[in-house]
């Protein structure tokens, strides 16, 4: 179990700032035990694949494009996107 002292502490040393402990107890409570569930799980279970021929697949055709994505896009200038900014 997490307790509210490990999340600040943890806080502390990655200096960011948290008000409300008890919210994040509970979510790394149900990380931890969802580590601990995969850490149950047997290393020798069989994985299941399906191999395709290469005769069995589609051909790779190019299909070119003919309107300029890039007039369509909303914030775009030039030849650049423009991205929201991250905080």
């Amino acid at each position: 179990m997490v307790t509210k002292e490990e999340i600040q502490r943890l806080a502390n040393l990655i200096k960011i700032e948290i008000n409300e402990t008890e919210k994040y107890v509970e979510q790394v409570d149900k990380v931890i035990r969802y580590f601990d569930t995969l850490d149950k799980i047997s290393s020798t279970e069989e994985i299941f694949s399906q191999d395709l021929a290469l005769e069995n697949l589609r051909p790779d055709e190019h299909i070119p494009y003919k309107e300029k994505l890039i007039e369509k896009l909303k914030n775009s200038k030039g030849t650049f996107v423009k991205a929201p900014k991250l905080i």
